[in-house]
């Protein structure tokens, strides 16, 4: 059974495994996204040990206890510069003066992690904060919506479990906060001077001409 931990700082080896479960899972959006969403190594580094942030790691006991999923989280908001705290202050006061905003760094889970590793993660991190009556904040690049629709399920899901026994009179909503696309604008191709050969009767000289 795969095992959920939660740990403020990750040090040495499992600081290490940490990294290369991140940079492998995050390395295609390199290419599949204009904004820059890899953090550089010294940023991780600086997350692991940073006190204010959660570590959530699922835990393979068949393969040694190795990291198989990896998520960051925190409701101390200052704690993640890549935010804008106003903005979350702004639109809920009052869960923002009693430290019920949580932000969600990044999810990750390692190629070949066993079935159901991304679904338990993200569930026992949505349960901490409907505990509180919590809003969950995570972004999405527009070359990961799939994977936004992906949690709206399974969040709806835990969020019905959690109302089905009793146990919390939480509602559960999502919706989209905010949104940023890039566009690129290209120039039509400028005329281009191609330097030639012209040949006369007993010599040659060099002319141009316009290629349209």
């Amino acid at each position: 059974m795969l095992k959920t931990d939660v740990t403020l700082q990750l040090n040495g080896d499992a600081h290490a495994e940490a990294w290369q479960v991140y940079e492998r899972s995050m390395g295609g959006m390199a290419s599949g996204a204009v904004q820059a969403h890899l953090l550089f190594y010294a940023e991780f580094a600086d997350i692991c040990m940073n006190i204010s942030i959660e570590k959530w790691r699922i835990l393979d006991p068949d393969n040694g206890g190795r990291c198989v999923g990896l998520a960051v989280f925190t409701n101390h908001l200052d704690a993640w510069p890549y935010i804008s705290r106003t903005y979350f202050e702004t639109r809920w006061p009052h869960a923002y003066a009693e430290q019920c905003i949580w932000c969600c760094g990044f999810v990750v889970t390692a190629p070949r992690a066993p079935q159901g590793t991304f679904v338990q993660l993200i569930t026992a991190m949505y349960d901490q904060v409907a505990d509180h009556g919590g809003i969950i904040g995570l972004d999405f690049a527009d070359a990961n919506t799939k994977l936004a629709r992906i949690v709206d399920v399974v969040l709806a899901r835990a969020a019905r479990s959690r109302d089905s026994d009793g146990s919390s009179a939480v509602g559960y909503r999502s919706q989209r906060t905010d949104g940023q696309r890039y566009w690129t604008y290209e120039t039509a191709a400028p005329k281009r001077v191609v330097v030639g050969v012209t040949m006369t009767a007993g010599r040659a000289g060099v002319g141009g001409f316009d290629v349209k």
